[in-house]
């Protein structure tokens, strides 16, 4: 190759003009906007951590509120520790109340007996205090009799002939009359023709002492 061929040109077309630069914008993409779109997300970046700024800070400030409205509750628990040495107190009492309760146990022993009461007769009484007995025409005369007791175990009805009482009727209510007598002796006869007859009550009570009140019934008519 010769030294002419090395420094040879090229011919270029006439229109062409090496010096120039070509610089072709993309169509789609303008360069404003290009130049815009970092601005956009930087200020978006900026404004999404004032808003987590200013978010931590409401959620600090509400428990701070929180933590100081429960500090009052908190000092309460303080005066329960002071309060707990009296209820330990209580136990101590407890002891004490049990020897209180066992001491009832004692009224398992029977009380003593009530003291013997002593009987008495409230009224003795005859609705016939006087007969007519008639030797000619002999008749029955009947008298009755009634009576009342307090504290009485036992009650005896008799009569009194010559200082000396027989009983006629045993076991009778501390409260009654002649339809109380045994058998038949609710009708009562007089003993004719004896001038008087002095009939008697004796009542007894627990403690062995006894009441005792007498009725003399006359005989007005015939006497033998």
């Amino acid at each position: 190759m010769s030294d002419d061929d090395r420094t040879r040109k090229f011919d270029l077309p006439e229109d062409a003009n090496p010096t120039e630069l070509l610089v072709t914008p993309p169509v789609d993409t303008p360069p404003a906007e290009v130049s815009d779109a970092p601005r956009s997300r930087r200020r978006i970046i900026v404004f999404a951590m004032i808003g987590a700024l200013l978010l931590a800070a409401l959620v600090i400030a509400l428990i701070t509120l929180l933590t100081r409205g429960s500090a009052a509750p908190v000092t309460a628990p303080s005066a329960s520790p002071s309060a707990s040495p009296s209820s330990s107190a209580t136990p101590a009492s407890t002891p004490s109340a049990t020897p209180t309760t066992s001491a009832p146990a004692e009224p398992t022993v029977a009380p003593p007996p009530p003291p013997a009461t002593s009987a008495a007769i409230e009224s003795f009484e005859t609705t016939t205090p006087t007969v007519f007995c008639n030797t000619a025409v002999p008749s029955p005369q009947y008298i009755s009799f009634s009576w009342s007791s307090t504290n009485a175990n036992s009650v005896e009805f008799g009569v009194v002939e010559n200082g000396t009482s027989t009983a006629y009727f045993l076991n009778l209510p501390p409260s009654g009359d002649n339809s109380d007598f045994p058998g038949d002796n609710a009708n009562f006869a007089y003993g004719c023709p004896q001038a008087s007859i002095t009939y008697y009550l004796r009542v007894v009570g627990s403690d062995g002492k006894e009441d005792l009140e007498a009725i003399t019934v006359e005989n007005t008519g015939d006497k033998g």
